[in-house]
C-alpha cells in the first residue's frame, strides 16, 4: 500500500440489513457506512448468503458462488452450535471467493461465526487480521457454553494481530477467560446514528407501555422482565407491555405469560424491522433490558435516540457511556418492578432519563468507532505480523514466523 492509496479492508460479516437478528448486522451496517464517510479505505464485506435487498450503497458486498446452506431464516435468533456447519461452510467458500478479489491490506472479522473463514484468509492472503468481538459462548449461552465455540474463538484471538472489544467488560472477559494480551485489545464502542429532529409522540400516562426488545434467548432475561411486569400490575394493572423480538425462548415466555396470569397484558409481536422498532418507541414509556449478559447492548442507545427512558442491567457495556439509565439486577424481579412504576409515575424522573440520555448520546457516533479502527488497520499496515507456521508470504514463499507486510 502506497502513502497516497486507500487502505483496502476485506470484511467478513455474518448478516446485514435488513436480514438481521440481532445487533451483530446493526453494527456491520453502522462501521462500514461511517469508514466510507470518512475516505481513504475501501471496503469489501463478504457475507455467506446473498440477498436482493442488502442495503449495499456504502460498501461492496461479495458472496460464495453458492449460498452457505444451514444458514437461520432472519429474524430468528441462532447464533449457538446449530450454525457451526454453517460457519465451517463459509471458511470452505473462501478460495473461489478471494481468488477473485484482490488481495486487501487488512482482514477485519466479526465474532465466532466468521472467523474460521477470516483465519482461512489470513493463512493464505498472509495480511494482519483484527478479530472484533461483539460477545462470547459464554455470553449466549453460561449456562451450557458450547466448547466447539469456546475453541473458535480461542484460536481466533490467539492469531489475530489486533482484537476489538465492543466494551471495557469484554476487554476484561477476554484477558480473564481467554488470557488474551491485554496490550493487543482495544475497546471500540458501538455507535448510532441520530434521527432527524421530529416531534416524539408522548407516551400514554393512563396506560404506560413497557418494552422488552431483543433475541428472546436465556442472555436476555425475558422471563425476569415478565415476572417483573406481573409483580407491578399488582400495583398499576393499566400498565401494557410488550415482548418485542424472536428467538428459541419465545414459545416458553408465552406460556409463562399465561401462567403468570398476564397474558391479556402482553404483546408478543415476534421480529420487528426497523421501522417497527421506530414506531414502537413512539409509543414506549420505558424500555427494559434485565440481561443476563450484555456485552454492549446496541438497542439501549437506539432507545435513548427516540427518547426513550432505559432500565437496564447494571454490569451492560453500554452503561460505560450511557449513565443517565436505571440500573437493576437482572435476577431482582423486584426491583426491575420498582424500577418500571417508577419511571412510569414519576414524570420528572423519566424527563430527567429522556433529556440526560439524549445528551449522551450526542457523543457517541459510527464516525468515532470507524475513526479509531480506521486507526487500528493503518498501525497494523506498518507493522510485523505474527504468522502461522509455515503461511505463505505475497510472494508466495513460505515464510519464517514473522514477515514485514
Amino acid at each position: 500500500m502506497s502513502d497516497n492509496a486507500d487502505l483496502s479492508v476485506l470484511m467478513f460479516g455474518w448478516e446485514f440489513p435488513p436480514h438481521i437478528s440481532g445487533g451483530l448486522g446493526t453494527a456491520c451496517y453502522g462501521l462500514t457506512k461511517a469508514i466510507k464517510q470518512l475516505g481513504g479505505v475501501r471496503t469489501t464485506l463478504l457475507l455467506p448468503r446473498r440477498h436482493a435487498d442488502d442495503d449495499a450503497r456504502h460498501v461492496a458486498i461479495r458472496y460464495p458462488a453458492e449460498d452457505v446452506a444451514g444458514l437461520p431464516v432472519e429474524g430468528t435468533s441462532a447464533y449457538c452450535a446449530s450454525l457451526l456447519p454453517a460457519a465451517s461452510r463459509f471458511a470452505e467458500s473462501m478460495a473461489g471467493m478471494l481468488a477473485a478479489l484482490p488481495a486487501p491490506d487488512v482482514i477485519h472479522a466479526h465474532d465466532w461465526l466468521t472467523a474460521p473463514a477470516a483465519l482461512a484468509a489470513r493463512r493464505v492472503l498472509n495480511r494482519p487480521l483484527v478479530f472484533h468481538v461483539h460477545s462470547t459462548e459464554r455470553d449466549r449461552c453460561a449456562r451450557t457454553p458450547d466448547q466447539a465455540i469456546r475453541q473458535i474463538e480461542a484460536s481466533a484471538l490467539a492469531q489475530a494481530d489486533a482484537v476489538v472489544a465492543v466494551s471495557e467488560h469484554t476487554r476484561r472477559q477476554l484477558i480473564r477467560e481467554y488470557g488474551v494480551d491485554p496490550a493487543r485489545i482495544e475497546v471500540v464502542y458501538n455507535g448510532i446514528d441520530l434521527p432527524e429532529a421530529g416531534p416524539r409522540r408522548a407516551a400514554r400516562t393512563d396506560a404506560p407501555l413497557i418494552c422488552f426488545l431483543g433475541r428472546v434467548t436465556y442472555q436476555k432475561g425475558p422471563a425476569y422482565f415478565l415476572r417483573a411486569a406481573a409483580i407491578a400490575l399488582e400495583a398499576n394493572p393499566a400498565l401494557r407491555f410488550v415482548m418485542a423480538g424472536d428467538g428459541d425462548l419465545l414459545p416458553a415466555m408465552r406460556a409463562l405469560a399465561a401462567g403468570l396470569g398476564i397474558a391479556d397484558r402482553v404483546s408478543f409481536t415476534g421480529f420487528l424491522t426497523a421501522e417497527e422498532v421506530a414506531q414502537l418507541f413512539r409509543h414506549a414509556a420505558v424500555l427494559v433490558m434485565p440481561s443476563i449478559s450484555e456485552p454492549f447492548g446496541l438497542v439501549a442507545l437506539e432507545a435513548a435516540a427516540a427518547g426513550v427512558p432505559v432500565v437496564i442491567s447494571e454490569h451492560a457495556g453500554v452503561t460505560e457511556i450511557l449513565s443517565q439509565v436505571v440500573r437493576i439486577r437482572p435476577d431482582d424481579v423486584h426491583g426491575i418492578a420498582r424500577a418500571m412504576l417508577d419511571v412510569t409515575s414519576d414524570e420528572v424522573l423519566a424527563q430527567r432519563l429522556r433529556v440526560g440520555g439524549g445528551n449522551e448520546i450526542r457523543a457517541v457516533s459510527w464516525r468515532r468507532a470507524a475513526l479509531h479502527l480506521q486507526s487500528i488497520y493503518h498501525r497494523l499496515c506498518r507493522r510485523d505480523v505474527l504468522l502461522p507456521e509455515g503461511a505463505m508470504s505475497p510472494g508466495g514463499e513460505a515464510g519464517s514466523d514473522r514477515q514485514r507486510l
